[in-house]
């Protein structure tokens, strides 16, 4: 991994009392309202993948936002996906939809505009009907929080991991492992200085904020090895000099499953 030059956050889904749809073909067992509940196991789905799919979010009224993120997505990389806005609730007719730069891998993806939009309805559309539906856990829309992770680079954890052995026909055991929850720890020597609408002043109040529980989105950024942004949750966070930002401390992080 390259070290990264910024981290990115989704922490407040301004969508988050707003209303979501599905437009068309919405699977009645896997509603729409299951798109903000703060769980990746609860999905929003179509009933099939015949022709493109949307999922949508009316804000109620024109609201500013910069960023757009989903998780418990079952889309690949050969999937073609795009985030629309408009001025009415017909997404077909969205005159302006922009390629989303979703990971390589299935689960999860963020967009980012370098400019703030300001739009009353949202749509990811799906277009592949290789799928047998379409599927969403989470889509948030807010804006993105960024600060700095420099010089020290992250150290990827991996937890959570299954071991399954095989024995074949000649009695041969083989054994391989599953690594199911990735996360990262972030080694912080400089300020934590964020950018961003809704940025924390400092990592002690982000982290009493957010406490173990509620999850967000977290994306390092550039890296030279397409790592996914994640879903997760802090696990810790060690800053033991003077209750100030700018000493040496970590950051530990760690995905949703």
């Amino acid at each position: 991994m390259a070290t990264p030059t910024r981290c990115t956050i989704l922490w407040n889904n301004i969508a988050d009392t707003k209303t979501y749809s599905i437009y068309s073909d919405g699977d009645s067992d896997y509603p729409a309202t299951n798109l903000h509940d703060n769980d990746i196991h609860t999905v929003a789905r179509t009933a099939s993948a015949s022709a493109a799919r949307y999922f949508m979010v009316d804000m109620g009224g024109s609201t500013s936002y910069d960023m757009i993120a989903i998780a418990g997505c079952n889309a690949s990389r050969a999937v073609a996906m795009y985030a629309g806005s408009g001025a009415g609730s017909d997404p077909t007719a969205f005159a302006n939809y922009a390629a989303m730069t979703f990971s390589s891998v299935t689960d999860c993806g963020v967009y980012y505009w370098s400019t703030t939009q300001t739009t009353r309805y949202v749509a990811v559309r799906f277009t592949n009907t290789n799928l047998s539906y379409c599927q969403i856990g989470e889509l948030w829309i807010g804006m993105k929080m960024q600060f700095h992770v420099n010089p020290q680079i992250p150290i990827e954890l991996i937890r959570n991991v299954e071991t399954t052995e095989l024995i074949t026909g000649g009695g041969q055991r083989w054994s391989y492992e599953n690594y199911k929850q990735r996360g990262y720890g972030l080694n912080f020597k400089e300020d934590f200085s964020p950018s961003g609408a809704g940025s924390f002043a400092s990592l002690d109040d982000m982290y009493y904020n957010l406490g173990n529980s509620l999850p967000f989105f977290f994306h390092l950024l550039p890296t030279d090895t397409n790592d996914p942004p994640l879903f997760v949750h802090n696990v810790s966070y060690d800053f033991s000099i003077d209750g100030k930002d700018k000493r040496p401390g970590r950051w530990t992080v760690e995905e949703e499953i």
